[in-house]
């Protein structure tokens, strides 16, 4: 046997022993710092909150200090990997943020996503004419993100303009630019499209996925459930979100995940504190299996 081929067949063994990771960036969305219990009211205490967790950052929202959060992050060492912000078609023009061109700016050369939620006026259900200059406004700000080296990616939400993946998905292949993609929301998937063949419908947007975000949720007719009961501390519920991110990793997924904490009534620090260990058990599970 040659060099070659025993260079090849130690790579191979190695691959075989190599053990799975679930390495994928795991920060807390801004609503853990806005819309649960007993948060802490500075910024600079909340990042804390979140280092000392172990949360690798924590996301941003269009209506918070974004130089105030990103000063603490830096100063921590933390990510500020995404940012919540919404788009509007109103009077048949597309509406940005006011700060639009500041958030450019500011996160010049991060790679932070600007996460895209989408509204219209008067239209409850996708139209071929709204479409069509939502995608003419992503492709102009694809080659600006481009230029800015962040990324954008459209957020599909349950009653938004849209908030089917499947919507999400036909808008991002028309803009077909790298730096264009959707994100994936377990909380919005069980409420708009329900818990049946989960895994036939997220298969097909790995490509394409900006961000992935989980928590705990219950499992069963999840349309008319309400978000008490589809946002939850991750490791509480009865879906299994451990199958859904496992599918995910084992699909080729290796984006960010954050934690969805919209809503939920509990103690800010308890709840952040409980989902960070059901991560470490998802970690180890990954792992072992």
């Amino acid at each position: 046997m040659n060099k070659y081929l025993v260079f090849l067949f130690t790579a191979a063994i190695a691959a075989c022993n190599s053990p799975k990771t679930l390495d994928n960036t795991f920060y807390a969305f801004s609503n853990c710092m806005r819309t649960m219990l007993d948060c802490p009211e500075s910024t600079s205490e909340q990042v804390d909150v979140i280092g000392a967790l172990g949360y690798e950052g924590l996301g941003g929202h269009e209506s918070v200090d974004l130089v105030a959060l990103k000063q603490a992050l830096d100063s921590k060492n933390l990510q500020l990997p995404e940012i919540y912000i919404g788009i509007y078609l109103k009077e048949g023009k597309i509406v940005l943020p006011e700060n639009w061109r500041t958030m450019m700016g500011l996160f010049r050369g991060t790679e932070v996503l600007f996460a895209l939620h989408i509204h219209a006026d008067d239209f409850v259900t996708p139209d071929a004419n709204v479409d069509q200059l939502f995608v003419e406004t992503f492709k102009e700000l694809s080659q600006e993100a481009e230029e800015y080296q962040i990324h954008l990616g459209i957020y599909p939400h349950y009653a938004f303009y849209c908030e089917k993946t499947s919507h999400a998905l036909d808008l991002v292949k028309k803009v077909a630019h790298p730096r264009f993609g959707m994100t994936l929301n377990l909380c919005h998937l069980l409420k708009v499209e329900g818990e049946s063949g989960w895994e036939q419908k997220v298969e097909g947007l790995i490509p394409h996925l900006k961000m992935v975000s989980i928590h705990g949720a219950d499992g069963g007719d999840t349309q008319a459930m309400g978000w008490d009961r589809l946002i939850q501390p991750l490791g509480e519920g009865s879906f299994d979100t451990f199958r859904f991110v496992q599918y995910l990793k084992d699909q080729g997924y290796k984006g960010i995940f954050g934690l969805q904490c919209f809503g939920i009534q509990q103690d800010c620090k308890e709840a952040l504190r409980h989902s960070m260990q059901a991560w470490r058990n998802f970690q180890e599970r990954y792992s072992e299996g």
